[in-house]
């Protein structure tokens, strides 16, 4: 009869994921995982295979989490382009548990995305999500009247998932929430703009 687990699978892998988001996977070495997470290295080995199975274990752990959270504002009732808004400007900054630090699919794709087939899958396909999801938003905005129907929703969401990752990019290198916070109003405005001249 096998032995029960005796550690919290979830909380290993809130230590792994804050590790890693914080440091990056080279710079993280199997013994500072098993300094944050508590587990002896036979434990994280057999749980998890290596560092790298640890890895994907603690991306698919954001995704489900804290990727999941950011998308909310897509998903609330209201104009699309306040649920656009939010969206974007919940990508800027800090919190005083988690300062810049980007976002962790952003940051993992650009560091293994080139070399990591399992990593780049993996993400492509939440942003992937995040895509559709904007699509989904904009068509609803075209369907209220709050986003101009001249472009596809499809092209739209492509543009504004590529400004996302630019504010994820600039925000954990620095640059002032005031400038990104002006970002996202010339984008709502070019929404706007959309609608007011071309349709």
């Amino acid at each position: 009869m096998p032995r029960p687990r005796e550690y919290d699978a979830t909380d290993v892998l809130d230590r792994a994921t804050a590790l890693f988001w914080r440091q990056g996977y080279a710079a993280t070495s199997v013994q500072e995982l098993v300094e944050a997470t508590g587990l002896n290295r036979a434990s994280m080995y057999a749980a998890y295979g290596d560092k790298h199975g640890l890895f994907l274990a603690a991306l698919d752990h954001y995704l489900t989490r804290i990727a999941a959270e950011r998308m909310a504002p897509l998903e609330r009732d209201g104009p699309a382009p306040a649920a656009i808004g939010a969206f974007l400007r919940g990508l800027i900054g800090g919190s005083d548990s988690q300062p810049r630090l980007g976002c962790l699919v952003t940051n993992s794709l650009t560091e293994c995305g080139p070399h990591d087939r399992a990593v780049a899958e993996r993400l492509l396909q939440s942003l992937t999500r995040v895509e559709a999801a904007l699509a989904a938003t904009i068509r609803r905005g075209q369907a209220e009247g709050s986003i101009g129907a001249a472009d596809a929703p499809e092209s739209l969401a492509g543009l504004l998932l590529t400004i996302a990752q630019g504010l994820r990019v600039l925000s954990r290198g620095g640059m002032s929430d005031a400038v990104l916070e002006r970002v996202v109003d010339t984008v709502l405005a070019l929404l706007r703009c959309r609608l007011d001249v071309l349709e």
